[in-house]
């Protein structure tokens, strides 16, 4: 489901709350703790190695994918831009 449908639906049943609480209270935010995002995008890497041998053949878009993987294991709360430089880190090692 959506996150932002998810707010707007808490919104609606508690009108007294803000959506900055609903956010924090169901722990809706953006992930962007480091050591917690290499190790799910260093399993997605472990698991999908034929993305990878075709991003390192040079196939960039693939890495969409992996990203798309990343953002499934965390419901879509990933930080992008930090999953992507992470993965693209990993790869190229």
């Amino acid at each position: 489901m959506c996150l932002v449908y998810q707010v707007f639906q808490e919104l609606w049943k508690s009108p007294g709350k803000s959506a900055k609480q609903i956010v924090h209270e169901q722990d809706l935010g953006l992930l962007s703790d480091t050591a917690q995002l290499r190790s799910i995008c260093q399993r997605v890497v472990d698991t999908h190695p034929e993305q990878v041998r075709a991003i390192q053949r040079g196939n960039h878009k693939v890495l969409n994918k992996l990203m798309g993987e990343v953002q499934k294991e965390t419901k879509g709360r990933a930080d992008p831009v930090q999953v992507r430089s992470i993965l693209q880190e990993l790869i190229s090692s």
